[in-house]
């Protein structure tokens, strides 16, 4: 399979906002039916043929394994305002990033199909990579194989009002970074203050635009200059 860009990692994380945030702490991550709101729709596309072929509504969880996710962040980002009101949390968005293992451990523990990766592929290599059906909902162009999607699905008779969810324990939580800039920082203290406040063991996992990861590296090149291990070219 066309699969190059996926690699093994330690770490998946799972992209939404703010709002949705405190109702995935206390009511699981919600598997989703396809919809026109998804970015991709030729993958909208394949997930909703396989479920005509099995007559079946499907319902999809979905991570990624990429270090940094730039697509995600731009995409997901496109929406933020300077000066966000206190409760639009929805024009706030953020990811959640989870140990791979435990999570795992968690849909065999409550009955879900664990992840697989994405099968990513040009057109000209479609027929080779793609031959059986049941790959469909797992099937995604070349173009976003930044991603490093991984996928749980569910099959589910027609008519099933409310879609299951996954309950995530908070030991599976490894951070949480808000997509939030500078002039909105009060609008991120507030938020740090309430998931700490109702989740204690959130306390030092939460950050916003990435500055954890920001200052790790400052660090990492301190270290370089300081122990002279640069030189003039």
């Amino acid at each position: 399979m066309e699969n190059s860009c996926q690699k093994e990692s330690k770490y998946i994380r799972h992209f939404t906002d703010v709002d949705a945030l405190f109702k995935i702490l206390e009511g699981g991550l919600r598997f989703s039916k396809p919809s026109t709101k998804w970015d991709d729709e030729n993958d909208l596309y394949c997930v909703n043929k396989y479920a005509e072929l099995i007559g079946k509504d499907v319902y999809v969880l979905c991570f990624c394994a990429g270090i940094g996710n730039i697509h995600h962040w731009t995409y997901f980002g496109s929406s933020i305002i300077s000066n966000t009101c206190a409760y639009c949390y929805k024009t706030i968005k953020c990811n959640i990033k989870l140990n791979r293992a435990k999570v795992e451990k968690a849909l065999k523990e409550q009955g879900f199909r664990q992840l697989e990766p994405m099968i990513y592929c040009t057109t000209k290599r479609l027929k080779e990579n793609f031959n059986n059906k049941h790959q469909l909902p797992y099937l995604k162009r070349n173009e976003y194989c930044i991603e490093q999607e991984l996928r749980s699905i569910i099959e589910c008779e027609k008519g099933i009002i409310n879609s299951p969810s996954l309950i995530i324990p908070l030991e599976c939580i490894e951070g949480i970074n808000i997509l939030i800039d500078k002039n909105s920082k009060k609008v991120y203290n507030s938020i740090k203050k309430e998931l700490e406040s109702r989740y204690p063991h959130l306390k030092g996992k939460i950050d916003f635009n990435g500055s954890m990861d920001s200052r790790r590296w400052k660090t990492e090149v301190n270290k370089i200059i300081n122990n002279k291990e640069i030189t003039d070219i």
